[in-house]
Parts: C-alpha cells; sequence; structure tokens
C-alpha cells in the first residue's frame, strides 16, 4: 500500500510539474491596444502613447506593424517585451531591457487603466467596421496644396463603407518602411486591430490600425494606420 501511495504521489508531483503556467494561457481582459496622451519622462514633449497586451502574459509598447492579427510576439525575438500579470483589477508590468522595472497596474474602469503614474484608455474594438471618409497624413486637411497633388503623389487614402478603399499615394510618400509602392485600389477588412487591403493588382497590404481612445474608429477624427497618425478629412 505505501508503494502505491508513494507512487501515486510521484505521478501527482511530475503531473503538477508539467501544467503550463496560467499566466502562459489564460486572457487577462486587458488584451489589445491602450492609448494616452501625454509626455513620456524624461521628454516634455506631449504626444500620443500605446501599450499592447497580448494573450500569455506579453506586453510592449511597440505596436506589430501588420497589427495584432494572427501576430505571435515570439516571432520576433529582436523587439523589446514586456511582461505583465493581472487579476481581473490590479496587476504589475514589468519593463525594461532586463525587466527591471515594475508599474502597479489598476483597472479605474472598463476602459481605463492606470499604469504606474499615467492612464491609458482601451482603443475601442474595430473588427467588422467599415469606414467611410479620406483620411491624409497631413496635419492641415484644408492645406491648398493637398488636392493638387497628382495621383501617386498625394498622401490620401479612401475608405467606402462597401469594403473598398483607393490609395491615391499614402503609402508612397507617407512612410519610408517600404518606399515608392505603387498606389492603387481595391477591397479591405478590419479584424483585430488589423486591415487587411487588397489591391486589384494582386497585392495585399497588411496593416495595424486603432483609432483615438476609446472612440469608435468610424466616427474619430484621427486614426492610425501602420503606426502613423492619419487625420479625416
Amino acid at each position: 500500500m505505501k508503494k502505491i501511495t508513494l507512487i501515486c504521489s510521484l505521478f501527482i508531483l511530475t503531473s503538477c510539474g508539467k501544467l503550463p503556467d496560467p499566466a502562459s494561457t489564460a486572457t487577462s481582459g486587458l488584451e489589445g491596444i491602450w492609448q494616452r496622451y501625454g509626455n513620456s519622462f524624461p521628454s516634455t514633449t506631449l504626444d500620443f502613447h500605446e501599450i499592447v497586451f497580448f494573450e500569455g502574459g506579453i506586453s510592449s509598447e511597440w505596436i506589430p506593424r501588420t497589427g495584432l492579427y494572427n501576430y505571435d510576439p515570439n516571432s520576433e525575438p529582436d523587439k523589446n517585451y514586456w511582461r505583465y500579470t493581472f487579476d481581473g483589477t490590479k496587476g504589475v508590468n514589468k519593463t525594461g531591457t532586463n525587466l527591471q522595472y515594475e508599474d502597479e497596474m489598476i483597472l479605474q474602469s472598463a476602459n481605463q487603466l492606470k499604469v504606474g503614474s499615467n492612464v491609458f484608455m482601451r482603443c475601442a474594438n474595430v473588427d467588422g467596421k467599415k469606414l467611410n471618409a479620406s483620411y491624409t497624413s497631413y496635419g492641415d486637411v484644408t492645406d491648398p496644396t493637398l488636392p493638387t497633388l497628382p495621383y501617386g503623389q498625394k498622401p490620401v487614402i479612401t475608405f467606402a463603407n462597401d469594403g473598398t478603399f483607393l490609395d491615391e499615394g499614402l503609402f508612397n510618400t507617407a512612410y519610408v518602411l517600404d518606399p515608392q509602392p505603387a498606389p492603387g485600389g481595391g477591397t479591405y477588412e478590419i479584424k483585430d486591430f488589423t486591415i487587411i487591403m487588397k489591391y486589384t493588382d494582386g497585392r495585399t497590404r497588411q496593416c495595424n490600425i486603432h483609432g483615438t481612445f476609446s472612440n469608435d474608429i468610424t466616427t474619430t477624427d484621427k486614426i492610425w494606420l501602420e503606426r502613423l497618425d492619419l487625420n479625416k478629412m
């Protein structure tokens, strides 16, 4: 009997040792993009700042260029990802190259999270949304030179609520990560803070996308597309 009990005890201990870390499998309720407006010490410049919470306890101030849809943080080990734990209302976000810093997190409301001394707002869900406006990288959407720019050199993209889009040169002029992409149009769909644009010439472009704070992306005057803020015209 003692031998059987010992074997069972060893089995239980061994099995427990193989159980996955709950933080690596459970969702926290924070998943998605959060945003604030303010300065980031030591800089005194006011700007928008984001923090992304992934499943599995990984966080980052860096939004994946291709969005969160089917994105695995482990696929880019060179990025400085953080770690967090959260129990529903409180938690800790560990940051720094060696995770040497800790920020206490408190969920002040469903869409408001205090991280250290900063308060972030949850960016609204964008799944299935259809935009119906034109957007530009110009800070002044009434700039008289904007309408005069030729097709292909105009930093404007238009989305219609029928799921189509027209890029008149936004990616050719406002982005530097892949210069000189041709303008064009096609269809789009939005899911998990990601927009997938399928051009009629066969190209597909996948970018992150989100609105301002907790505002519906279809009504806000500013959106972020591939980490660049665009203004509604």
